[in-house]
């Protein structure tokens, strides 16, 4: 299996509009299959059984495991949702950015300390 790479800028403007949002495309997209398509596919084919469509979804929204299903299909959704945001983050910042971000040591301090104190004349401007 090959890893996924980022598309170029060139590439990414060639996208139609609403494709060009990939946090919402892709969470959007493929917590709403969770959500709505995989019960609808399985009430299809149990259909039969539960004497037609409408009974059989009934059945599939009633059953025990179902809050089991709310759960999986929340928690894909989320990190669907991070796993994209952190792509476009990383993007943002380019190559090593985000290590650079929480990793580097902070710049050193220049100028005067937040710590010493205020010159003579300012000290003692209320006397």
């Amino acid at each position: 299996m090959t890893g996924l790479r980022l598309l170029t800028d060139a590439e990414h403007a060639t996208l139609p509009a609403r494709l060009r949002e990939v946090v919402e495309y892709r969470k959007s997209g493929l917590s709403l299959n969770h959500v709505a398509g995989c019960p609808l596919e399985c009430a299809y084919c149990i259909r039969h059984e539960y004497g037609g469509f409408g009974a059989a979804l009934g059945q599939i929204f009633g059953h025990r495991d179902m809050p089991h299903v709310w759960v999986n299909t929340i928690s894909v959704g989320a990190a669907l949702l991070g796993f994209n945001a952190l792509s476009v983050v990383r993007r943002h910042l380019g190559e090593g950015g985000l290590t650079r971000l929480f990793f580097a040591a902070p710049a050193p301090q220049v100028g005067a300390s937040s710590h010493e104190s205020p010159p003579a004349a300012e000290a003692g401007h209320g006397a």
